[in-house]
């Protein structure tokens, strides 16, 4: 009984693994035939208008690609998705694309284990996560989501290499990430105007979610650990 429940363990892992590869390698050949321009933003909002009804799916891969490729900023494509979509459907477009990419980078790494991602990432941040996620884990990762300027499509292969839920990971990813989508996607749906006030709005808006955590913190760490 337990040979078979090893031997079915062992079979839906290698499933798992063939179509993350297929999904990794579709991403690959898509960007390289299609989204050559993805660094260019009127590129960029050429291609998901030519997509037509499409334009929402084209919007919602586009950002599981660009979590997948770390060197694609997402910056960029959440600035487009207000553009194109306004700032609620492009809102919802990019926690689509972004909590589908953010998975798929965390089973990736579970499946394929630490060889696969020293070899994609760079030693120093793993050491670095590694340091950190001893103690607290999920709750600094929250932190990196919350404040501009860290790795945190990075993180989420890291984070694949801990022992951390995968329902706490989503928690601690989709939070996060929130004042970063609001922000991005409100300039990009022209509601907000990208002058010199930007970076004092966007660190007034984490501090205001930090101390929301702070005070919370307790009852945040709760659930993050459940």
């Amino acid at each position: 009984m337990s040979l078979f429940a090893s031997k079915e363990k062992r079979n839906k892992a290698i499933l798992v693994l063939l179509v993350l590869i297929i999904l990794f390698i579709v991403c690959f050949f898509l960007i390289k035939t299609y989204f050559k321009g993805i660094l260019d933003i009127d590129y960029l909002l050429n291609f998901i208008k030519g997509m037509g009804v499409f334009a929402p799916l084209a919007m919602i891969l586009i950002q599981i690609v660009q979590v997948l490729l770390p060197p694609i900023p997402g910056q960029i494509t959440f600035l487009v998705s207000g553009y194109i979509f306004g700032f609620w459907f492009g809102c919802l477009y990019t926690l689509i694309g972004v909590t589908i990419g953010s998975v798929l980078a965390f089973l990736i790494a579970r499946v394929l284990g630490r060889p696969f991602v020293n070899k994609v990432f760079k030693k120093d941040s793993l050491e670095w996560f590694d340091s950190i996620a001893e103690k607290n884990g999920p709750y600094i990762l929250f932190w990196i989501f919350v404040l501009p300027g860290f790795p945190d499509d990075t993180l989420c292969f890291i984070a694949g290499l801990t022992k951390m839920k995968l329902s706490t990971f989503l928690l601690v990813t989709v939070v996060g990430r929130i004042p970063s989508f609001i922000v991005l996607t409100l300039i990009g749906a022209g509601l907000i105007d990208f002058n010199n006030w930007l970076e004092a709005f966007i660190i007034g808006l984490s501090l205001i979610v930090s101390l929301i955590v702070y005070l919370l913190k307790d009852k945040f760490k709760d659930l993050v650990r459940k």
